[in-house]
């Protein structure tokens, strides 16, 4: 990428995070990518995405260091510190200086400027960058852990004593709020959420899956390729597995060839296994993913895709369309219930969004009880009122992105209770895995003849 292009991602980014020193509403963000250049999107994504995953940590760790309270700073100076300290810790191609240089010269001003620069050569000073860090002799209150071998060593305390407030120290390392960590902890034990925790500050893997109306599958990497992106090895599996570049910016994107979806999204629509001719309803259907994937799976079927919701109707019409899939794909808005029978339903819940919190950082601004409570009453809500219109005979999967027991298993039995000729035919769980991997849920219901 030119100096020039990179400029252009970062002021965009500035831009964008300097909006709100909280967390960045994921379509705006979408929304601004679509708009960039493809040379310029992947850095704006990283210096965006990343600092959503790390910036209860990097507030920290300017606080400690700044002269002034940081909800005294104005948003766009305090959005510039967090890209400064981001592409210090992060980006180790970047040599420091110009890590400092290029986030000082967003700031308009003498003042602001000459801030940002005093907070962020500070750091610098002070510290390091370490590469393949023995972290059991690195002081854990200033170790800040970056991609896998290397971190920053901070010159000043930031972090909670790592032993007498493990917890604390757990919870700020990953960037989760107290009352977070809490919450993952109490769900899933301390040590499934302290692994959970860790993987949602890795940058998530962008996997592909090939449509039925693409060149074949060397062709097709042969194209991505060319077009500059990175693919990972074959690996035997159904999905092409992204190392470095922007798949969305590719022709085969744009014609409908590929689409992009995680490895556990691709197992739920299989697990209706649709066949020929059959109705079904998708009853939360946007952005589209899994519509598309059951209409690929059975080209005879006729899927009816409800969207509760302006945005999301749009987002789906758009997919279908790049797709090619409007004319077996039908769009409904209103009594979903009432176009059947249908012969299965497919139901991915709204959810906590626990187990892509790598991929969707500002969920974790949504983990507490409150939001947790009102999700778990929607989601029996809606599972509820899909078995109520369930014909005998037919199927259902139920299916959330997130690793929390409340939202799945326990939530699917807890309704299944006391309710005759519905059995649980199986149930897939996938935590996220080091390689920036998804986690979800899904589970196939039997409707007895």
């Amino acid at each position: 990428m030119s100096e020039s292009s990179a400029a252009t991602a970062r002021r965009a980014a500035v831009d964008l995070l300097g909006r709100s020193s909280t967390s960045v509403d994921p379509d705006a963000r979408r929304r601004l990518a679509d708009r960039l250049p493809a040379r310029e999107r992947a850095l704006f994504v990283e210096l965006v995405a990343g600092i959503g995953r790390r910036r209860l940590l990097y507030d920290a760790v300017l606080a400690a260091h700044s002269s002034a309270p940081l909800a005294r700073l104005e948003a766009r100076l305090l959005a510039a510190l967090r890209i400064g300290l981001h592409q210090i810790v992060e980006l180790d191609r970047m040599p420091v200086h110009a890590a400092v240089a290029t986030a000082v010269d967003l700031l308009p001003g003498r003042k602001a400027r000459g801030f940002a620069n005093a907070v962020l050569r500070t750091i610098l000073r002070e510290g390091r960058r370490l590469v393949d860090p023995d972290q059991a002799s690195v002081p854990g209150r200033r170790f800040l852990p970056a991609a896998p071998g290397r971190g920053f060593l901070l010159g000043r305390d930031v972090l909670p004593d790592p032993v007498a407030e493990a917890a604390a120290h757990r919870a700020l390392l990953h960037s989760f709020s107290a009352e977070a960590a809490a919450l993952l902890e109490s769900q899933l034990g301390d040590r499934q959420a302290g692994l959970l925790m860790a993987r949602a500050g890795l940058r998530p893997r962008v996997s592909l899956r090939p449509r039925p109306t693409g060149a074949d599958r060397q062709a097709l990497r042969a194209e991505l390729e060319a077009e500059g992106l990175e693919l990972e090895p074959e690996d035997g599996g159904e999905l092409l597995l992204v190392r470095r570049g922007d798949p969305t910016a590719s022709a085969a994107f744009r014609r409908g060839a590929i689409t992009v979806q995680g490895p556990f999204a691709a197992r739920v629509a299989p697990l209706l296994a649709p066949r020929g001719g059959e109705r079904i309803l998708d009853l939360c259907a946007p952005p589209g993913g899994k519509a598309a994937q059951l209409a690929d799976l059975d080209p005879g079927a006729r899927i009816l895709a409800f969207a509760r919701d302006d945005q999301g109707a749009r987002r789906l019409e758009e997919n279908l369309r790049r797709l090619e899939l409007q004319g077996r794909v039908e769009l409904v808005r209103e009594a979903p219930f009432d176009r059947g029978p249908h012969d299965a339903m497919l139901l991915d819940v709204p959810c906590s969004n626990s187990g892509v919190l790598a991929r969707r950082p500002e969920a974790r601004d949504r983990l507490t009880s409150k939001d947790l409570r009102s999700l778990t009453e929607l989601q029996e809500e809606l599972l509820r009122a899909a078995l109520a219109a369930l014909p005998r005979g037919a199927r259902l999967v139920y299916s959330t992105c997130s690793v929390l027991p409340v939202e799945n298993e326990e939530l699917l039995r807890r309704v299944l209770e006391g309710r005759s000729g519905l059995r649980i035919a199986t149930e897939e769980r996938a935590f996220p895995d080091e390689a920036g991997a998804d986690g979800g849920y899904a589970a196939l219901v039997f409707s007895e003849p």
